[in-house]
């Protein structure tokens, strides 16, 4: 939990040696811990139990109630619900567990029983009363609930409070009063005087994907049927806040044509900025269409035929009488489906804006609450461009911010209510990140062999050259054929029946497979390449100061060639056999003395051990990313002590990436890919990644899209000379 600081205290000045980022603006918000609550199908009682815990939470109007089938598969719509919802637990009221624990295991969320709801060790604990979020004025005081012994759709429309049957008592709590008739909680809800909605208090979504107003509902009720009852319920947990609250109102068919005022309060309510059609939507599973347009009529309603419309309208010109209307959902047909109007993705809280300096080691967060709770517990959450290039892992949470944890794309703490909050921050590399990331998913990593030179090459500048045209085909025609042309001239000895232990073969081409000159080539003798495109490709590689000019030296005398770097050339005098010293030429031809190009030591080591394709890949997927982090080569040792080599792995944009990369795309078999999706999930990869320096196989590309598919994680790839990075999700 949150240790909260006073907020008057003078915080510690910023060290001199701590990098300093720059100044952002991160988001903070306020949030109640939510719930979605597990009922059996057809619990009327689950329904008011559930029911009455939400009427006691903040934010409870929005917790959605859930029926349990038998064989705990759950609707779609259902699924939709939880989803668009965004809460953090699932609560067990009367389902069957066997059931329960099945949806939990489907939605990846935390399933507690009821009895535990306020218990401080569950995710449902961090919330408070709604009187803590009210500011208990005068018309706080007048919200309504429902009645002793009530209706099923009176506790569905103004909630319930267990053994609160007592006015005294409900006074005295600052809950307002019970309800005398069903009257006054159908115009309760209207005026937004329910005890449910004043759960609500403080409390909207600061983010979402829909934009619009859209119609506002009646839902009517025949014979107090939970099917009505918990649909809209869970309709109106959807419910836009930002603005202006959707009118809803649940309704018991039976009583509403002789509520006399009701049809007057809906018209005021209906009095709203236009951009909509109709005015309302009139709902019910089991009442038919008939009934549904015989209640229209006594509210004086007029039958709208134009298809329906959300929106906004600007200037805004209040909508006035007749008032239209059409029927939704009845028992007889389903005409309107108003759920996709509800159920998009939003994040939920009280926001504010903090302006804040970046520390790499300590940023000090410093900021008022932006909810005003009188006691009780909440959720922060923090947010931020700053953010965006980590990914969502508990440990990298950790290195941001002690004790908190990733919701969506915020940091998240458990903490008690409070008028100023002050922080901690780090603001890690994203190199710090990886290396917590791989302790997290291995026994144990390092870099591979492959990685540390790559790692080398990386730290003598930069390589966006490697993308240009040519570069590659002209760094292998340059490579001198040492520990692979060994490695390989080894193997074929071993088809021939010389038994050659594989221990040996590897020490055979680590004391001798680096011990050659390094070749040289001319612009002239670049295979497959005219002279333009090859000097063009072999003058970047010097400006990239992964090669060097000179000239060559035959000499007749001792039968050596020799390569002379343009350094050491001498300015005047005749050059000489660097071997036996005999003044000797340089290499002319038609044109003059012949300009040769070699690459440097580390860049020939390096394309010999196949890096320079790692290297390629890491750039393509650099060049069109935002933040990137990748490593070359990394040695993991996983659980069981299963040893394993990954090309390529790191964070990019916010996502783990791991990935393989060939030389010689036809190794791209199904064993192979097996191995690599396993890897990848292994790692806890969000992407897994194949390169090759030729063209892959369709068979290859569509099983790894098969086996990314069944895995869950997203699919890239490049290859040959589209040296850019394929990204399907």
């Amino acid at each position: 939990m949150l240790n909260i600081t006073d907020a008057k205290q003078s915080s510690r000045k910023q060290s001199s040696t701590d990098e300093y980022l720059g100044q952002s603006v991160l988001h903070v918000s306020s949030v109640p811990a939510r719930a979605t609550y597990l009922i059996a199908s057809g619990s009327r009682s689950g329904f008011i139990r559930a029911a009455q815990e939400a009427t006691t939470r903040w934010g409870g109007a929005t917790e959605p109630i859930i029926e349990i089938p038998e064989d705990g598969t759950l609707s779609p719509w259902s699924l939709q619900v939880v989803s668009a919802a965004d809460v953090d637990c699932l609560v067990n009221v009367d389902a069957l567990i066997d059931q329960a624990s099945l949806v939990a295991e489907k939605l990846n969320l935390a399933l507690i029983p009821l009895e535990y709801i306020d218990n401080w060790a569950t995710p449902t604990y961090w919330t408070t009363h709604p009187l803590s979020a009210s500011d208990r004025s005068p018309g706080e005081m007048n919200c309504v609930i429902a009645s002793p012994n009530a209706s099923l759709w009176e506790v569905a429309a103004a909630g319930d409070i267990i053994d609160f049957d007592h006015r005294d008592e409900i006074q005295a709590a600052g809950w307002g009063r019970r309800s005398r008739t069903g009257a006054e909680i159908g115009t309760a809800q209207l005026m937004l005087d329910t005890a449910l909605d004043k759960t609500t208090r403080q409390f909207y979504e600061h983010e979402r994907d829909f934009v619009g107003d859209v119609p506002a509902l009646l839902w009517l009720v025949k014979d107090d049927d939970i099917r009505d009852c918990i649909y809209f319920w869970n309709i109106r947990a959807l419910r836009p806040l930002r603005h202006d609250a959707v009118p809803m109102a649940l309704c018991p068919l039976s009583d509403v044509t002789h509520w006399t005022e009701f049809g007057k309060m809906l018209a005021g309510a209906l009095e709203r900025p236009e951009g909509y059609s109709p005015d309302l939507i009139i709902c019910s599973l089991t009442a038919s269409e008939v009934d549904l347009e015989t209640v229209a009529e006594y509210l004086n309603l007029t039958k709208s035929f134009k298809k329906p419309k959300i929106g906004f309208r600007t200037p805004p010109i209040f909508r006035q009488k007749p008032f239209t209307y059409r029927v939704g959902i009845s028992a007889d047909k389903s005409y309107i489906d108003v759920r996709h109007w509800f159920a998009w993705r939003r994040e939920y809280g009280q926001a504010a804006p903090v302006d804040v300096q970046l520390f790499r080691n300590e940023t000090s967060l410093r900021f008022k609450a932006p909810a005003s709770l009188s006691e009780g517990f909440n959720l922060l959450r923090i947010k931020g461009d700053t953010f965006d290039k980590y990914p969502r892992r508990q440990g990298v949470a950790e290195l941001i911010l002690r004790n908190s944890t990733w919701r969506n794309s915020s940091l998240q703490i458990n903490t008690y209510a409070s008028d100023d909050y002050f922080l901690k921050l780090s603001i890690p590399s994203l190199s710090t990140a990886v290396d917590v990331i791989l302790k997290e998913s291995c026994e144990s990593h390092s870099l591979s062999d492959k990685g540390r030179i790559g790692q080398a090459l990386s730290a003598r500048g930069s390589t966006s050259g490697l993308l240009q045209p040519n570069i590659y085909q002209v760094i292998s025609s340059l490579t001198t054929p040492r520990a692979q042309r060994l490695r390989q001239e080894l193997a074929q000895l071993q088809t021939t029946g010389v038994d050659i232990d594989a221990s040996a073969v590897e020490k055979l081409v680590n004391d001798w497979g680096f011990r050659g000159e390094r070749r040289y080539r001319s612009n002239r003798s670049i295979g497959g390449l005219g002279v333009a495109s090859a000097t063009v490709a072999l003058e970047l590689l010097c400006s990239m100061s992964w090669s060097e000019r000179g000239f060559e030296i035959a000499c007749a005398t001792c039968g050596v060639h020799s390569f002379v770097p343009l350094a050491e050339v001498p300015g005047s005098g005749t050059p000489s056999c660097p071997g036996c010293g005999t003044a000797q030429g340089y290499q002319t031809d038609k044109n003059g003395v012949t300009s040769t190009y070699r690459l440097n030591a580390l860049v020939d080591r390096a394309s010999d051990q196949g890096v320079i394709p790692h290297l390629v890949a890491i750039e393509a997927l650099t060049n069109d990313a935002a933040t990137t982090y990748l490593l070359p080569g990394v040695d993991v040792v996983l659980e069981g002590n299963r040893k394993l080599e990954c090309d390529i792995f790191g964070v990019r944009d916010g996502l783990i990436i791991s990935g393989e990369v060939k030389t010689q795309a036809q190794a791209f078999d199904l064993d192979q890919i097996s191995r690599d999706v396993e890897m990848a999930c292994a790692l806890g990869a969000d992407i897994h990644f194949m390169a090759a320096m030729d063209h892959i196989p369709d068979e290859s590309l569509v099983i790894a899209r098969a086996q990314c598919s069944e895995a869950q994680i997203e699919f890239a790839y490049m290859h040959g000379d589209e040296l850019e990075v394929v990204h399907e999700t």
